[in-house]
C-alpha cells in the first residue's frame, strides 16, 4: 500500500458505476507483530460519520484529479477500441469490408492488443474496462443476432 499522510485528500474510484469519491486520510495506524509491520489508513467519506479502513476497500486510489482522469480515459479508450473492432469484424463478415479498402479511414489499431479480450466477450455484450470492471451494452435484438454470429 502506498504511503499517505494524515489530512491528505485522495480520490477513490469505486463501485460498478465508477463513481469518483473524494476521501481524506484521518488516521494512520502502525502495527508490529511477529509476522512483520503493517500500516493501515483510515479515511473519512463525505456523508459518513464513521471512518473506513482503506485496506478493506477494493477501490483504486489516486492522489490527484489528473491521475484518476487519465485512468478513466484509458479504460474508455479500450472500450471504444473493442467496440470498433467488433463492428469492423461484423462489416468484414457481412460486407467484405477491409480497412485497406477504405483508405480514408484513419482508424489506429490497438485492435491487436484488445483482440484477445474481445474474443472472450463475443457472444455477450460485456466489455472489460480494466481492473475487473465491466460495462454492459444493450443492443437491439436484430443487431444482437448479428453480433452473436461473428466468429
Amino acid at each position: 500500500m502506498s504511503k499517505y499522510h494524515v489530512g491528505q485528500v485522495l480520490f477513490m474510484l469505486a463501485g460498478t458505476d465508477h463513481g469518483v469519491i473524494p476521501v481524506r486520510v484521518c488516521e494512520e495506524i502502525h502495527r508490529k507483530s511477529l509476522d512483520g509491520e503493517t500500516i493501515d489508513y483510515m479515511v473519512n467519506i463525505p456523508g459518513r460519520d464513521k471512518a473506513i479502513n482503506l485496506r478493506r476497500t477494493k477501490a483504486n486510489l489516486f492522489t490527484n484529479e489528473s491521475a484518476v482522469r487519465a485512468y478513466m480515459l484509458g479504460n474508455a479508450e479500450k472500450a471504444i477500441d473493442e467496440l470498433i473492432l467488433k463492428a469492423s469484424q461484423i462489416a468484414e463478415k457481412y460486407f467484405k469490408y477491409s480497412a485497406q479498402s477504405n483508405p480514408t479511414d484513419s482508424l489506429h489499431s490497438s485492435a491487436d492488443q484488445s483482440h484477445e479480450s474481445l474474443e472472450q466477450a463475443v457472444g455477450s455484450n460485456v466489455i472489460d474496462l480494466g481492473d475487473g470492471t465491466v460495462a454492459r451494452i444493450q443492443l437491439p435484438a436484430a443487431l444482437q443476432e448479428i453480433v452473436e454470429e461473428v466468429p
